[in-house]
């Protein structure tokens, strides 16, 4: 399990990290500024002044669980980058179409130490807004669809590929200054995901679909109940089917991130999944009307 750097010394698990601020983040090898910018835009608005508290709710028990078990929706209010020529109509173009609103920020503070954050170019918005035009519709429906995505790029990273966090009704997706859209991957990440690209469009449906999880936990019982999970003790898992587990981001430990792995991967290289994983996809009602469902069962 990868480490976390939280405050420039201690380093905690991830796992530990998440239960921490109360939010999921996915953390596809990257450097720990990539990882320290993404938790510092989940824990507060943005605002060097103003840092409200981020607190893990008690988890909702229904669909329609009550709102007041959520914490406050981050609203970010600091100083952001304005978007030019293609990227600014793309950005444009998410607002109007799927309420997203697309903020760069100007810098990302960790520890006291603000850094710069460089901007994304047209190669790198255009498949995280195509990743968006593609989400399942009740992803984007959902009472807990996030209302805002931030854009990070640390100056000087060199990771490959891309990495996110949700918490709270807001997104943050992080590349590193050597992202390279088409490029292809490397190791495992490539046989997951294939080109860079498609690493980022399948970090903004994970992210996502830990938003929609949140307001749909019946959705998650269902997924483990169908791919083989039980749980042994609170926080503790395990699985029937390790033959089908996938060792990325913690979809080997926990139900809630396998699934939003699966949903990632479901949309850009769906026979890199199980067919039980594969199959809830194709045949949950909340998945019907998903692009890729219809374009797969289309194909098949």
């Amino acid at each position: 399990m990868s480490e976390v750097n939280v405050d420039g010394q201690k380093k905690i698990s991830r796992r530990d990290f998440l239960k921490t601020i109360g939010a999921a983040i996915t953390i596809l090898g990257l450097e720990a500024a990539g990882a320290a910018a993404v938790n510092f835009f989940l824990n507060n608005s943005g605002d060097k002044n103003k840092k409200p508290e981020v607190t893990s709710p008690p988890p909702p028990t229904s669909p329609t669980a009550n709102k007041d078990q959520f914490p406050p929706d981050l609203v970010f209010t600091g100083e952001a980058r304005p978007f030019e020529g293609e990227a600014a109509k793309i950005v444009e173009g998410l607002k109007k179409d799927f309420g997203v609103k697309i903020i760069s920020p100007m810098t990302w503070e960790n520890d006291g130490q603000v850094s710069e954050n460089l901007a994304w170019n047209v190669q790198e918005i255009a498949p995280l807004a195509e990743s968006i035009s593609q989400l399942p519709p009740e992803y984007r429906n959902s009472s807990r669809s996030p209302r805002e995505v931030l854009l990070l790029k640390t100056p000087g990273s060199k990771s490959e590929g891309a990495g996110g966090g949700y918490a709270s009704r807001r997104l943050v997706v992080y590349i590193s200054e050597a992202f390279a859209s088409n490029e292809m991957l490397h190791g495992q990440a490539l046989e997951l995901y294939g080109q860079q690209r498609d690493q980022l469009r399948a970090s903004v449906h994970h992210e996502y679909t830990h938003s929609f999880i949140e307001a749909h936990p019946d959705v998650l019982s269902e997924w483990g109940q169908k791919t083989g999970w039980r749980q042994d003790k609170p926080g503790a898992w395990s699985n029937d089917r390790p033959q089908n587990l996938i060792p990325d981001s913690g979809a080997d430990k926990s139900p809630n991130e396998d699934i939003a792995v699966s949903a990632g991967i479901m949309l850009v290289n769906p026979t890199a999944i199980s067919e039980d994983r594969r199959n809830f996809f194709l045949t949950n009602e909340h998945y019907a009307n998903w692009p890729i469902v219809l374009s797969y069962k289309s194909d098949h």
